[in-house]
């Protein structure tokens, strides 16, 4: 039987159909269903790593982990929805304000962008005698740090590749380089925090220029 939720999914998706048509609704729908399953399959991974695990291990009896869980999924996924529409609607506002085109002949509007890479130096001789434990936590530390650095510097990653990751950000202006974008800037300068000393990972404030990350 399908709920009030359901039912507003439909309505939602034959407006979008209306529209933009059945095929970018459709490209929107599995994308939607791809990153909410991403989401959930983190979350419930981490909560039985982190909380459900420990638990059992000291004796709790299942029961009891089970009424742990109802009372937080009915106190915080409401909270949780909220957050991440709040989250949406910023790198909504983001992208709209972000340059843009329509592509010659097609009438397809197209983005401007600049597309980076990153990598950890030296990781496939890493691999050979380093432990995994140890591997996994460069991997991390890339990851994080990356992940900040470039959100800092208006980019997102797009996506993570084992011990690299792509990521792109708005296309900076003609005569603009990361060398003359830092030396314009006359605020003084902070000292370099943890993460940027350890990673290297993103030097160009407009994210233009291929990096590498090191341990």
């Amino acid at each position: 039987m399908l709920g009030e939720d359901d039912i507003e999914l439909f309505r939602l998706t034959a407006l979008a159909d209306s529209l933009m048509g059945s095929s970018a609704t459709l490209a929107m729908a599995r994308l939607m269903g791809t990153m909410t399953a991403r989401l959930a399959e983190t979350i419930v991974d981490a909560f039985r790593s982190e909380f459900e695990v420990p638990e059992r291990t000291a004796g709790t009896p299942y029961s009891e982990i089970v009424s742990l869980y109802a009372t937080l999924t009915r106190e915080t996924l409401p909270r949780f929805g909220n957050a991440i529409v709040a989250v949406f609607r910023r790198h909504l506002m983001v992208v709209a304000s972000g340059s843009w085109s329509i592509e010659e002949h097609t009438e397809v509007a197209r983005r401007d962008l600049t597309v980076g890479f990153v990598d950890l130096v030296g990781y496939t001789a890493h691999t050979a005698t380093l432990a995994p434990e140890r591997l996994a936590s460069l991997v991390t530390v890339l990851e994080d740090t990356v992940t900040d650095l470039a959100a800092r510097h208006n980019c997102r990653v797009v996506k993570l590749i084992g011990d690299g990751a792509m990521f792109v950000g708005e296309r900076p202006p003609k005569r603009a380089s990361s060398r003359s974008h830092s030396s314009s800037d006359s605020r003084p300068t902070r000292p370099a925090s943890r993460s940027e000393r350890r990673s290297r990972a993103v030097r160009s404030s407009a994210c233009t220029a291929t990096t590498s990350a090191t341990s």
